[in-house]
């Protein structure tokens, strides 16, 4: 009887190891469920609504340049005018933007432009600055829309061929 009870006692103990061994494999694998989900913006819409305007400038080397703020400087400020009647007012190019509430946005510009003149004469505009806050707007009446103002830098040579220069120059707003 002794010798049954051991037997018995050891198929017990074999059988209980068996099944243990058993659970462990029917864990080897779990899962889980995630969210997804996604967010449909505004696409970026920039419209001119003003040119950039350097104004009269008198013949002669300068760099003249027309801050975000419309400001005029130069390099030879005695060959700045300004007439009273007639004449080009200086101002900053002018931009509404309109996006997302909220999220920021860089600005860029094209390089190597030039307003070309009378007999191919070009002269060179660059270094361009903005006023532009660089986050759209999130709450009131202005959401998601603002105005910023472009300047830049303009060279003009010692032998510049007098008469009206023209040209254009593009600025890209991309969502940061």
């Amino acid at each position: 009887m002794k010798t049954m009870l051991k037997f018995f006692t050891f198929v017990a103990v074999l059988f209980g190891f068996s099944s243990i061994s058993f659970a462990q494999g029917t864990q080897s694998t779990a899962s889980a469920t995630a969210d997804a989900g996604a967010r449909i913006i505004q696409p970026l819409k920039l419209i001119a609504t003003q040119a950039l305007e350097f104004g009269d400038i008198i013949k002669g080397e300068n760099t003249v340049t027309v801050a975000a703020n419309g400001s005029r400087t130069a390099t030879n400020p005695d060959l700045l005018l300004t007439l009273t009647s007639g004449g080009k007012t200086p101002q900053a190019a002018e931009f509404e933007i309109e996006g997302e509430p909220g999220l920021a946005y860089v600005v860029t510009y094209e390089s190597n432009v030039k307003l070309n003149g009378p007999d191919s004469a070009t002269m060179s505009v660059e270094s361009f600055t903005t006023n532009a806050t660089l986050t759209l707007p999130n709450e009131g009446t202005t959401a998601g829309k603002d105005t910023f103002n472009v300047g830049a830098s303009l060279t003009v040579s010692a032998d510049q061929k007098p008469g009206v220069y023209h040209g254009t120059f593009e600025v890209t707003v991309n969502y940061n």
